[in-house]
């Protein structure tokens, strides 16, 4: 029944604040926003999308103007008088620059911010691009070499530094979108540089490849000179001062921009500098990076061989493409790119988003993002075995297209994907991510032109296409690790050892999916095992039939409570019932707030029992029936405290901010309970108040509501108990839970024995019901209290945290634990006649708060002697009248 609202798993020792605002829909705002309007997460939509847009078309222009001349190649190596391959050569000095240029350039944004050195970069571009448009001699050769590679050097600053901007100003749910568009804006410049150049080598001097990027550049650096806004924002507390005035505030963030930064200390800024490598060499980023590296690596392939095999006269195995041809051919390019920021608008976000809900329990990990590599997988060695057919077999010009197409569709769809996942994992460096990947994206295709034509030579096109192919494959065993192990792969990093305080790797916090539906909770959760052996066959009860008075659901319920000692409530039906079942859903919001304070902020909430059993009990603090630490850690929260029976405690913020809810949960519960009570007291042939006058909400009581949370068992050696076995010294235990692990020992076993542990399957809309130690004293052991304990949850349901809530009831402190007299109530005089050893002895006499201090001050010294007790045969209905 019980719907957990925010099922979560921490990858990481470290706490984060618990989400409090959520999106339209309804899914939790990482990172959380501060209340300062300046805070960049806080901007309207259109602000940010401005400055998308900004961000975007200065990482186009940056790689438009380092790979303007791609296409003109052939042409400038008869002005050079050097071999075609030789003239190529440009084009892999842009990229060497565009691989290797954030690392030279980007430790400045942390002295002048990140636009200033977009803003100068760009303006370098413009002057890089005059300068290789006026090296027209053949002496110039080297010159022209060199202001390629100046041209990517500073062209590779705007795709560098957008990265952490957009980590600045967008939520997590919004990041693919955003990286989508960057990354495939960064693409595009790839791509239209040479379209365009081809167009312009075809029908006017190559040199105009270059002149038309410099007003292009020159309009480029306006928008950012106007529209730049700095994003980097400290959540501390501290309201930011930002510059008034636009001359004041483009003065601040140009010339040359320390008014907008804070100038870190020197450690930070040795610890920034050497950041980028340690993240370049850290286990996660390497495995993602020579994927991309790969996969990049053949696309680029096919855009060093498209120039030459295209424009290759038919005799010599080409097609005979003129220049503006080849730029023609190079459109198949652009559709890809369309065709992929279609597919990832909808699948970046939404398909991890939709597999964290469906399998991960709403938890969300930066791996979640890969999936949809798969297509890559399997798409690029298709469309490489196409290309390789096309070339070998001199197939039409189109069918190389399509490969072509097939090839950077799938390519292009995994790029924002990898940068997005390395950015996410160490999100306070997402600059340095941008670059880190950038670097691995192109490293592969700058070595191209060096070899591939001696590979061709040596093995020919189909085998050079082929063994692209295959590696592709392997590759994607890389991804496939990371599927596996990621979340541990993460924290090898060593990007760790750069510092004493919070490491780089990022301990990612969750996305909370909300849902008012406890069945269609249940539904989106990891699925309980439908294999799992043994399951407990426990009673279903209808609360609705309870209610209206049903002799039949009566006569369920205390044969339940004698056999097992435990049965399903089902809340369904019952107006009541269906109020719980939309508190249990708000309560697991609660739990999962306050389980995620900080360690230091829950300690200050500590019980002390058993002089106070209100409040913090965290993980370790007890034992298991093996020695090792317990695995949960719980709140208490008082009955008395909520209904006004005592002064109440101090509580944490979420629990203080929830009491209403609290409260009315309690009052919900005591309803369910006074219908089970009463069943039981008229099946046992006694006043039907019985049972509920010695645990009336009126009076002082232990009663108490538990907060639970169980650690995820992540490795083999946490899939063991969470809480040793045991038996409520309550009288009636309501839980609301969600995930499995909770087991009950098969009746007339031994705790001991392993297999005669069964598993309980929860429900939706249903609550476990289970009776205590107190049922079993007043009845004379008529009534079952079962040895019960939680273990490791079953399947997938194991990676998340096991959030549940327990109603302890207990009786009122004064109410006496001897025997009832009276129905089919055993006296003691049947218990020696029988030879039963059923009820405690010692408790004769003691009142319920004696005897509950008896029992937690043997549990706490470690002399538990649990076990289960009751399930005696009745006495007939006859012999009671």
């Amino acid at each position: 029944m019980d719907k957990l609202l925010d099922d979560s798993v921490r990858e990481g020792p470290g706490s984060v604040t618990p989400p409090a605002a959520f999106a339209d829909n309804e899914i939790a705002l990482v990172p959380q926003p501060s209340d300062d309007p300046q805070d960049p997460l806080n901007w309207s939509l259109f602000r940010k999308g401005r400055l998308l847009f900004v961000i975007c078309l200065a990482s186009f222009a940056g790689n438009v103007a380092a790979l303007a001349g791609q296409e003109a190649y052939p042409l400038q190596s008869k002005v050079y008088n050097v071999e075609v391959i030789q003239s190529s050569y440009s084009v892999s000095a842009a990229m060497s620059g565009l691989a290797t240029g954030a690392f030279f350039f980007v430790p400045l944004s942390h002295f002048v911010g990140r636009w200033s050195i977009t803003f100068w970069s760009l303006l370098a571009c413009l002057a890089c691009g005059v300068w290789s448009a006026c090296m027209t001699r053949e002496s110039d050769y080297n010159n022209f070499i060199v202001s390629r590679l100046f041209s990517g050097l500073f062209g590779a600053v705007p795709s560098a530094v957008g990265g952490g901007m957009i980590l600045d100003i967008f939520f997590l749910h919004q990041r693919g979108r955003a990286f989508i568009c960057y990354e495939i804006a960064i693409l595009f410049g790839a791509t239209a540089g040479p379209t365009f150049s081809g167009f312009i080598a075809g029908t006017a001097s190559w040199t105009w490849c270059f002149w038309w990027t410099v007003p292009f550049l020159a309009v480029t650096a306006l928008l950012v000179f106007v529209f730049g806004e700095e994003t980097s924002f400290k959540r501390d507390g501290v309201p930011m001062q930002r510059s008034q005035g636009f001359v004041r505030s483009r003065i601040d963030t140009f010339f040359p921009g320390t008014a907008v930064v804070t100038i870190p200390p020197r450690s930070e800024i040795i610890r920034s500098s050497v950041a980028p490598f340690a993240i370049g060499l850290s286990p996660a980023t390497v495995l993602c990076g020579l994927f991309t590296l790969v996969v990049f690596g053949w696309l680029l392939i096919n855009d060093v061989l498209s120039p030459t095999f295209l424009q290759n006269p038919i005799e010599e195995g080409g097609y005979g493409f003129t220049p503006v041809q080849n730029a023609a051919f190079s459109m198949a390019g652009w559709v890809a790119i369309i065709t992929s920021q279609l597919v990832g608008m909808f699948a970046h976000d939404g398909l991890p988003l939709w597999i964290c809900k469906r399998f991960y329990n709403g938890i969300w990990r930066p791996e979640l993002r890969l999936y949809i590599m798969g297509i890559t997988a399997v798409f690029v060695p298709v469309g490489l075995g196409i290309c390789g057919a096309a070339l070998k077999q001199h197939y039409h010009y189109m069918v190389f297209a399509v490969g072509y197409y097939i090839v950077a569709v799938a390519v292009l769809i995994a790029v924002p994907v990898a940068t997005n996942y390395v950015a996410e994992s160490y999100t306070e460096h997402g600059t340095e991510c941008t670059s880190v990947m950038t670097f691995y994206r192109l490293a592969w295709g700058v070595a191209i032109p060096f070899f591939i034509t001696h590979w061709i030579d040596e093995v020919g096109i189909a085998w050079v296409y082929g063994t692209a192919a295959l590696v592709t494959v392997v590759a994607w065993l890389l991804i496939q690790t990371l599927l596996w192990r990621g979340p541990t792969l993460r924290q090898w990093s060593l990007a760790k050892s750069l510092t004493n305080d919070t490491p780089l790797v990022c301990y990612y916090p969750e996305i909370h999916f909300r849902t008012m539906a406890s069945a269609e909770y249940f539904a989106s959760q990891p699925a309980f095992p439908d294999d799992l052996q043994p399951v407990a066959q426990m009673a279903t009860i209808s609360l609705a039939k309870l209610v209206a008075g049903s002799t039949s659901e009566s006569e369920a319920v205390l044969h339940a409570c004698r056999k097992l000692g435990f049965f399903l409530l089902d809340l369904t039906g019952d107006p009541v019932g269906e109020k719980l079942i939309t508190e249990v859903d708000a309560l697991f919001d609660v739990v999962r707030q306050t389980m995620e304070l900080s360690i230091d902020e829950k300690n200050k909430f500590n019980h002390d029992p058993p002089r106070d059993f209100r409040g913090y009990k965290a993980q370790g603090i007890m034992k298991t029936e093996t020695g090792a630490p317990d695995r949960c850690e719980f709140y208490n929260v008082s009955q008395d405290d909520l209904l006004g029976q005592s002064t109440p405690r101090t509580n944490p913020a979420p629990i203080a901010a929830n009491s209403d809810l609290l409260r009315s949960y309690l009052e919900h519960g005591q309803f369910a309970l006074t219908h089970i009570l009463r069943a039981l007291a008229t099946q046992l042939g006694l006043g039907s108040e019985t049972f509920r006058d010695l645990q009336t909400p009126t009076r002082a009581s232990g009663t108490i509501l538990r907060l639970i949370r169980y650690a995820p068992s992540l490795n083999q050696e946490d899939m063991r108990t969470g809480l040793l076995p045991h038996t409520d010294f309550g009288s009636v235990t309501l839980l609301a839970n969600v995930l499995g692990g909770l087991q009950v020992l098969a009746p007339d076993s031994a705790p001991e024995d392993e297999n005669a542990w069964q598993w309980v399957r929860p429900r939706p809309g249903c609550m476990i019901v289970n009776m205590g130690d107190a049922m079993v004293e007043w009845t004379g052991g008529v009534l079952r209290s079962n040895m019960h304990r939680v273990n490791y949850a079953p399947g997938d349901q194991r990676h998340a945290y096991r959030y549940a809530v327990a109603m302890l009831v207990r009786p009122y402190k004064e109410a006496t634990m001897s025997r009832l007299q009276g129905g089919r109530i055993p006296t003691v005089e049947d218990d020696q006649r029988e030879g039963m050893e059923i009820a405690d002895n010692t408790v004769s006499g003691l009142t319920a708060h004696e005897w509950e201090l008896k029992k937690a001050m043997i549990l706490k010294e470690g002399r538990d002697c649990a076990r289960s007790r009751g399930g005696r045969e009745l006495k007939p209905l006859a012999a009671v009248a």
